[in-house]
């Protein structure tokens, strides 16, 4: 870098010790001068205070711009894929109506529940069970219909509160699955999904036919 009188400006050559125009001292005051002017700045200072130049390094504020792009690239990425993972979901689901012969409930337009298990009633309690193979699984994963009234939920799920006739259970676990029942006309029907309140609006909307039988 080249070295210029504080005092007068004059251009110092040969790491002179006092300036060959005005006859100023150097030694202590040529390493934090202005490259342009000559002006004694601070060690801390980003532009001369008498021209203006200025006096860091621009490369630093480049590379500053690219972490700052980088890391909102990266969290950009992450977000859609949590959006495409299921991890965040919305309540504005469309819903439609749904007949699984002779129990009518609103479901997630898109869902395609299928029967996966199932168990007639002698007597005892049976149930039949529907797993979403289709659209918004992570919302409502399961339904099941059983007349085993008054059975809460599996030991890996936890009482959390009570809204209206509808038992709300969490993962024991601390996960985002929730366990919600509901018993309407002598049937528990119960869903198994990450989405409240379009669960609630699923169990809300149930209606069985008088004649409905497990048997």
């Amino acid at each position: 870098m080249e070295e210029y009188c504080t005092n007068c400006g004059t251009k110092i050559t040969n790491n002179a010790k006092f300036c060959p125009e005005c006859g100023e001292k150097l030694e202590t005051k040529t390493n934090n001068c202005c490259p342009k002017c000559g002006n004694e700045i601070e060690a801390d200072e980003e532009f001369c205070s008498k021209c203006g130049e200025g006096l860091k390094p621009k490369t630093a504020s480049i590379k500053k711009e690219h972490k700052i792009i980088i890391a909102l690239g990266i969290g950009i990425i992450i977000l859609v894929g949590l959006l495409l993972s299921g991890a965040f979901t919305s309540n504005d689901i469309p819903l439609g109506n749904k007949d699984f012969g002779g129990i009518t409930m609103l479901v997630p337009v898109g869902s395609n529940f299928v029967e996966s298990n199932s168990l007639p009633d002698y007597g005892v309690g049976g149930f039949v069970m529907y797993k979403n193979t289709g659209k918004y699984s992570h919302d409502a994963f399961t339904i099941t219909f059983s007349t085993t009234i008054g059975k809460g939920a599996p030991s890996s799920f936890i009482l959390d509160r009570q809204d209206g006739d509808i038992s709300i259970y969490r993962d024991a676990n601390g996960e985002d699955g929730l366990y919600m029942i509901r018993e309407v006309g002598g049937m528990k029907v119960d869903i198994i999904g990450g989405n409240e309140e379009v669960m609630k609006k699923m169990l809300n909307s149930v209606e069985i036919d008088s004649t409905y039988s497990l048997d």
